[in-house]
């Protein structure tokens, strides 16, 4: 979306300059026109007529056409700069963005597999903890029922009392490795866990954020400056044109018939 937007702001930024300067060239061929039409010879002297006070009709137009003339030279020179200097920052911060967003979306990709390999390990901590508590909970249960019956004397057919006990204290020893392992392996269940999540909250909350603003880069700096810029180039353009015609339009109030002349 971003890259888009630069395209557009560069395009109407080309459009725009080959408008200023077209109209540019219409309007000072539309001057060379009428101005080859008349020779603007300066005025002959006229006895109380005095010219900082007084101007007459045809000096008045050939002011007219040279600040039209004027004004069309400046629209030329906004062309130029529409597209000079700003179109081609423009161009440079676009390449610059891709490159980064190239490099970027590689480091991302790294960094998605390393979520997936530690989600993985996760899983696998889980499933092998799960697989001891089992093993656990069944030697617990052997144990009860052997400690039950060997408590009760409840000694089934051909089986003697010291068989049992023998079979009781192989469950105990079971049972107590069987505990013994699911400590270790809940502890290293719960480490993973950790270790998962300050690994995920290093990649979502620190290396993604910092991979955006990688990506962002200038972004917002150059189209803020590039948008000042452009207000600049159109204000000082209408601030000199309006300076060129405010002149005019003092000069034509001063427009009086010279005695003897009609010029």
């Amino acid at each position: 979306m971003e890259l888009e937007l630069i395209d557009d702001v560069r395009s109407f930024l080309k459009q725009r300059s080959q408008i200023e300067k077209d109209y540019s060239q219409a309007i000072q061929k539309l001057v060379s026109q009428f101005s080859s039409k008349r020779d603007f010879k300066a005025p002959p002297t006229v006895p109380n007529f005095d010219r900082l006070e007084n101007r007459g009709i045809l000096e008045m137009w050939k002011s007219l056409l040279d600040k039209t003339d004027e004004m069309g030279k400046r629209k030329g020179n906004v062309g130029d700069l529409l597209c000079g200097s700003l179109s081609e920052e423009l161009k440079k911060l676009k390449r610059v963005k891709e490159q980064n967003f190239k490099r970027q979306a590689e480091i991302f990709q790294l960094m998605i597999s390393e979520v997936l390999e530690s989600v993985k390990e996760l899983t696998n901590a889980k499933k092998l903890y799960h697989e001891k508590w089992k093993m656990c909970e069944d030697s617990r249960q052997k144990y009860r029922d052997v400690d039950d019956r060997l408590r009760s004397c409840n000694l089934k057919m051909f089986e003697s009392k010291s068989t049992l006990e023998k079979t009781h204290k192989k469950n105990t020893d079971k049972l107590k490795q069987a505990q013994k392992q699911l400590v270790v392996q809940r502890n290293e269940y719960l480490l993973t866990v950790a270790e998962t999540n300050t690994h995920l909250d290093k990649h979502f909350e620190t290396d993604l954020t910092e991979m955006l603003k990688i990506v962002d880069g200038e972004l917002y700096d150059i189209m803020r400056n590039s948008y000042t810029l452009f207000a600049q180039i159109e204000m000082d353009s209408c601030n000199a044109i309006r300076a060129e015609f405010e002149d005019l339009r003092e000069q034509v109030a001063l427009v009086r018939k010279r005695e003897g002349q009609w010029t």
